[in-house]
């Protein structure tokens, strides 16, 4: 199965908005720098 690098793109944008979803839910149970670690290597990625 092939993705086109729009349809990538377009994936990556909706997988980086649950991932944003889910670390600010974690961001309010647990305040961990981690998370941004994380959030900000994914924004990297773009």
């Amino acid at each position: 199965m092939r993705v086109t690098g729009r349809q990538r793109k377009g994936y990556m944008v909706e997988l980086e908005a649950e991932v944003a979803k889910i670390e600010r839910r974690e961001e309010k149970l647990l305040r961990k720098p981690a998370i941004c670690r994380n959030y900000r290597r994914i924004r990297r990625w773009r």
